[in-house]
């Protein structure tokens, strides 16, 4: 069975997060003063060590091919989180 959970950001631009492999991100918003992102997990697959960039509008970012997520406002300025290719290992 599937569940959302949230998962909160630091306001640096890259944040390294364990989640359940596969997880799909939803959303992302600012909830009282702290940067989210939420995610639709499996909570009993094993953890994955995610990176995702927070880039603040005009602010120029090296990531190739990045998946932008989504846009949360703080402060009354924009912030964007994109996530990186993942590296896939090779078995």
């Amino acid at each position: 069975m599937r569940v959302i959970w949230k998962f909160p950001l630091e306001l640096k631009t890259h944040n390294k997060l364990l989640m359940p492999e596969g997880a799909l991100v939803v959303h992302v918003a600012a909830q009282s003063g702290v940067p989210c992102l939420w995610a639709l997990c499996e909570p009993r697959a094993p953890k994955e060590p995610r990176l995702f960039a927070i880039v603040p509008t005009g602010m120029a970012f090296d990531e190739n091919d990045a998946t932008y997520l989504g846009t949360f406002i703080l402060n009354g300025g924009g912030l964007h989180v994109l996530e990186p290719p993942r590296k896939r290992s090779a078995k």
